[in-house]
């Protein structure tokens, strides 16, 4: 994944506005260390909930732990009890506990399906539009109905 004028860009050519990094506890230096080029480079970031604190696994841990800790000193130095957006050179990266919060001062619109109603999807183009995958992987009892023709792609039933 690369930036290319503050849009995400990956291999496949899809393009997001921007990463969520929930609250995680471990993650790789590289990973880290590559998520802040990418900020500097002008992508967002969000980070909610907490930074990562450490590194996974136990192989040349000292070593690992010493790069993490050199790259988790450029993180800003913030509190995640509120939503703060802090310039991150060309990027920004946005921290807070509270992700409908943190997405909103990305300008990132939130996709209603997922937020609201807990449903997944995957989209693909196609040369006449768009292919939607969309499920609900939860207990409670939904009733959708998926237009795929329309460009609103579901009404709750009335």
């Amino acid at each position: 994944t690369r930036c290319v004028n503050g849009k995400l860009l990956t291999k496949g050519g899809t393009s997001y506005k921007a990463i969520i990094i929930p609250a995680v506890k471990l993650m790789p230096a590289d990973v880290l260390a590559h998520l802040m080029k990418l900020a500097q480079q002008g992508a967002t970031l969000i980070f909610t909930e907490n930074y990562p604190q450490d590194v996974p696994g136990y192989g040349q841990l000292e070593n690992r732990r010493k790069a993490f800790g050199q790259v988790s000193r450029t993180l800003p130095a913030v509190s995640f009890d509120q939503t703060t957006v802090t310039p991150c050179q060309k990027g920004t990266i946005i921290t807070g506990s509270d992700y409908q919060s943190a997405l909103a001062k990305s300008g990132v619109v939130s996709e209603e399906m997922k937020t609201r109603y807990g449903l997944q999807s995957i989209r693909r183009q196609n040369e006449t539009g768009h292919h939607y995958f969309i499920s609900s992987l939860q207990d409670k009892k939904t009733k959708y109905t998926f237009v795929s023709w329309s460009r609103k792609l579901w009404e709750p039933y009335k």
